[in-house]
Order: C-alpha cells, then sequence, then structure tokens
C-alpha cells in the first residue's frame, strides 16, 4: 500500500487532513461533495461496516488491556489491533474515492 510508512516496524497510514466546509469535504488537497461521500458510506455493504465495528472493539479492548498492563506485549498488541482497522479503513477509503474521481460512484450530488 503506497500510502504506508513503517515505523519502527510498524505499518503507519500517513497523516492527512479532513475538512468540512457547506457542502464539501477536503480530503487532503482533494475536493469531494459532502453528499457524494455521505451517500457512499451509506452504499458499504453491512458486511464491511460490521467488520469495521469488530476492529475497533478489538482496537479498543486492547488498549484498555495496554493501560492495564502497561506492558511492551500489550503496547505491541494494540498497535496491531489499530492497523488491522486502519488497514480496512484504508481499503474502504481508497475503493470509494477511487471510483468516485473516476466518476462511477453510486450516488449523485
Amino acid at each position: 500500500m503506497e500510502d504506508q510508512e513503517t515505523f519502527h516496524g510498524i505499518y503507519a497510514c500517513k497523516p492527512f487532513n479532513v475538512f468540512f466546509y457547506g457542502d464539501r469535504v477536503y480530503i487532503g488537497e482533494t475536493e469531494y461533495p459532502l453528499g457524494q461521500c455521505v451517500v457512499d458510506v451509506m452504499n458499504l455493504d453491512d458486511t464491511c461496516l460490521l467488520e469495521l465495528d469488530r476492529r475497533m472493539l478489538d482496537v479498543v479492548r486492547a488498549v484498555q488491556h495496554m493501560l492495564e498492563e502497561d506492558t511492551d506485549d500489550s503496547v505491541r498488541k494494540a498497535q496491531e489491533k489499530l492497523a488491522f482497522a486502519l488497514e480496512l479503513v484504508a481499503t474502504l477509503y481508497d475503493q470509494t474515492f477511487c471510483l468516485f474521481s473516476l466518476g462511477l460512484s453510486g450516488g449523485s450530488d
């Protein structure tokens, strides 16, 4: 994945900004109609949303465990869970906004 960097052997997404202004959303330096973004998210398959929810709950549990244990191993596990969740987010982002930028997205704005 080209938007990933390695930091101490762990994959991480490059930082980016998201701004909402009026009926537009700006992700990085690219502008999208806000309505289109909402439609694209609503059109995601339930399986994707349930998997994202499951991965985020795993992240929360791992972070809670990390705060209780405060060990290198618990930090590593929390980082792995977060990377796994972000991998799905990045995949959904790529699929949704690639389709949109090619004019192949399902909704209209």
